[in-house]
């Protein structure tokens, strides 16, 4: 199943990590685009028990990603990630 990571609101050129069952899998930098709400969209392709995790290394947080849902919404907010899992598409204008 493909899993599309949707990170939104709070990112200022943050730098990320993809890890997928541990293993780094994508680093890119995180700026959110505040006419969209959108920072950047990633896909993953899991199986049945893969671990997903999002990194932000500056700021040492670490936090998995729920693989249930076709999408991921993750937003930074006062120093989190508050991650929503959804069936439906986040919408940007």
């Amino acid at each position: 199943m493909i899993v599309e990571i949707h990170f939104q609101e709070g990112f200022s050129n943050e730098k990320a990590q993809l890890l997928v069952d541990g293993d780094v899998v994508e680093e890119f930098s995180l700026s959110t685009r505040f006419q969209l709400g959108m920072a950047a969209i990633k896909k993953v392709d899991v199986a049945s028990g893969t671990k997903v995790r999002v990194v932000l290394p500056d700021r040492n947080i670490r936090q998995q990603v729920p693989v249930s849902h076709r999408y991921v919404k993750v937003s930074l907010e006062d120093g989190k990630l508050t991650i929503s899992p959804t069936d439906q598409m986040p919408g940007y204008v």
